[in-house]
């Protein structure tokens, strides 16, 4: 996962994987009213939940990773709006076709004495 991106967003309705870069920007732009260039992480999924892409601006160009998954598909959490916000930690167990609603994440431990 790339480690630069401000935020990852996952998106809610599913989309045709045969769109590409100028149409998924067209797409982040018009209906989800975001920029598509701002460091922001979009995941998107097909319908069959069998194939993913992520969606980001890296420096000086867009970036599109693509996973299909062989024997499994994504679980998708509970939306409650178009984008979903997930961290890093979530977005590698989405991607390894794991369920992220009931992820227990740890918080930092903030040791003050040792």
């Amino acid at each position: 996962m790339p480690s630069q991106l401000k935020e990852i967003y996952l998106v809610s309705k599913p989309i045709d994987m045969r769109k590409q870069i100028n149409s998924l920007i067209l797409f982040i732009n018009s209906e989800l009213h975001e920029n598509p260039s701002s460091g922001i992480g979009y995941i998107f999924y097909n319908a069959k939940r069998d194939k993913l892409k992520l969606f980001y601006f890296n420096d000086n160009g867009f970036v599109i990773f693509y996973k299909r998954f062989e024997k499994t598909t994504v679980k998708l959490p509970i939306f409650k709006s178009l984008l979903y916000k997930i961290n890093h930690v979530q977005f590698a167990a989405f991607l390894s076709g794991l369920e992220i609603d009931n992820l227990q994440i740890s918080p930092p431990e903030n040791y003050t004495e040792f």
